[in-house]
């Protein structure tokens, strides 16, 4: 358990800064910012860069008083450190509930691409992303996870950029895109 939870601590800080980016900025979340920055410009972006301020407080005020539990492998057996066997249950129910969504999105959304790359359909597309994603996660533990934010972190600060730039070089008109962010409300108004 140590092994698959912890992976015996041996992580390189780039590994672990892949992995706090990567689930910060996880696919989801970055298609969210892009869509409500441009539908509500600096009214959206002028807020979310609290997220700052937050990752600040926690690493300088909240994660130096986690020495406590260091060791632990889970939330629930800290809580069961702290206050006992039954807030340990009710915190397991918590984290189960929570994450039956995420984990049905993850089917989902891997369901959609195998039936975007290899034609799979219906339940077929389901019950195949579902035994990947259980074998991958059954098998691999945190290694394999941390691997997956380090490619991750690498297609997000490196490719992704590329793109753009690829994109931006073969469009006709780039000035039409400054033109929309100078003479667009919500880039230049904070009260909409």
């Amino acid at each position: 358990i140590q092994t698959y939870s912890l992976g015996n601590r041996n992580f390189s800080t780039l590994a672990l800064t892949s992995t706090i980016v990567s689930t910060i900025g996880a696919g989801s979340v970055f298609l969210i910012v892009i869509t409500c920055t441009y539908k509500l410009g600096l009214s959206f972006i002028i807020p979310g860069l609290s997220i700052c301020i937050a990752l600040l407080l926690i690493g300088r005020v909240f994660a130096p008083r986690m020495k406590e539990f260091l060791g632990q492998v889970s939330i629930g057996e800290a809580m069961d450190r702290l206050y006992g066997k039954h807030v340990r249950q009710i915190t397991a129910l918590c984290g189960i509930i929570r994450c039956m969504g995420t984990i049905a999105m993850q089917f989902l959304v891997s369901s959609q691409v195998l039936k975007a790359i290899f034609g799979l359909e219906g339940n077929l597309a389901t019950v195949s992303a579902a035994f990947i994603v259980i074998i991958y996660a059954s098998l691999g533990g945190i290694q394999a996870v941390t691997f997956t934010d380090v490619v991750q972190l690498f297609m997000f600060s490196v490719i992704i950029p590329l793109l753009g730039l690829i994109i931006w070089d073969t469009l006709p008109t780039p000035h039409h895109i400054v033109n929309v962010l100078t003479n667009t409300p919500q880039f230049f108004s904070i009260d909409q």
